[in-house]
């Protein structure tokens, strides 16, 4: 087994020391360094009173959106929106599953 992984390291560094242009080196190394992208859960309040939950990686553009009214056809309609409420999570999965767990509470629990 130890075997496997040394060979499995040798072809590694193979495949680096063989691969001529920058970019290509760039896009073999790419999956190694690649950062981790933080999401944001985040509810608007709509200029009918109404909630909006939803998720994304730059907060500040979908704001942006939604304010412009490029964003969703349900807050296209009830311009103007406010962000109330924003919180990080590290990935998508978990941004998901927050995002569905504040549309399911009642408006009472929302406190809005």
């Amino acid at each position: 087994m130890a075997k496997a992984g040394l060979e499995k390291s040798w072809v590694y560094l193979y495949k680096i020391i063989n691969l001529r242009k920058s970019s290509q080196l760039e896009n073999f190394m790419a999956p190694l360094t690649k950062t981790r992208t933080s999401y944001f859960v985040y509810l608007l309040k709509c200029g009918d009173g109404t909630l909006y939950a939803g998720i994304t990686t730059d907060l500040k553009r979908r704001l942006k959106e939604h304010a412009c009214g490029q964003a969703s056809a349900y807050t296209r309609a009830k311009l103007p929106v406010a962000c109330v409420y924003r919180e990080r999570h590290p990935d998508r999965s978990s941004a998901t599953k927050r995002e569905l767990e504040i549309k399911s509470w009642s408006r009472k629990k929302n406190g809005l």
